[in-house]
């Protein structure tokens, strides 16, 4: 279901950071900085390269 707002001054919670969670940070980084990420384990691309 595709959703259509904006994000800019918006915070952003993802949670999980497995494959399909990285894909949404890379896409989610291009609308807001404002990202809070919760899971249990964070895939070593992820926290390598968005920490």
């Amino acid at each position: 279901m595709p959703l259509l707002f904006s994000l800019e001054g918006k915070k952003v919670l993802l949670i999980g950071a497995g494959a399909i969670g990285q894909r949404k940070l890379e896409k989610l980084l291009n609308y807001t900085s404002s990202i809070t990420i919760m899971t249990k384990e964070c895939s070593h691309s992820m926290e390598k390269n968005h920490t």
